[in-house]
């Protein structure tokens, strides 16, 4: 991310220790500077028919929730460009909502339920190491089919065991 960089330039080593640019920024007490980046990046996310298909099934079943160390208003956008609605999910917790960001276990405290089983998707370690800290069940993936993959397995898997 230029802008960041031109803001912060010892950014690269600080993200080496703190894992995530919205942890530098958290850490060194620039987190509004950071999301001022983020709503200045104009979102681009293609058509995601078939991914909000699924999710709208899926929603029959289970909770959905978003957890973004991206701004809300960059959330928003992306999710509407994406066809995906908004009210799909119970809760979306986005970096302007915690104090920590991923990779801390805060943002996912504001929607795990311990009571039940939880299933994180997420394409980055950061995503993952705070849910497997709290219980969750998670899936890496590094793609849109594979998120399409999963997200119909886990359809498959809600029809046989029934409501999650």
């Amino acid at each position: 991310m230029k802008a960041v960089k031109e803001v912060l330039p010892e950014f690269e080593e600080l993200k080496k220790l703190y894992g995530t640019g919205a942890m530098v920024f958290t850490k060194i007490g620039r987190k509004e500077d950071y999301l001022k980046i983020l709503d200045s990046i104009p979102t681009y996310a293609r058509k995601e028919l078939k991914i909000a298909s699924m999710l709208k099934k899926l929603k029959r079943r289970f909770k959905l929730f978003i957890v973004t160390d991206n701004s809300r208003k960059n959330c928003l956008e992306t999710l509407e460009n994406a066809g995906i609605p908004e009210s799909l999910f119970e809760r979306i917790i986005c970096l302007d909502d915690v104090k920590l960001p991923k990779p801390s276990v805060e943002p996912y405290k504001k929607v795990i339920n311990p009571n039940v089983i939880n299933i994180v998707i997420g394409d980055r370690k950061t995503d993952l190491i705070p849910a497997l800290e709290l219980g969750c069940i998670c899936i890496q993936v590094k793609s849109r089919r594979e998120v399409l993959k999963w997200l119909e397995v886990l359809h498959e898997c809600s029809k046989v065991f029934g409501k999650g």
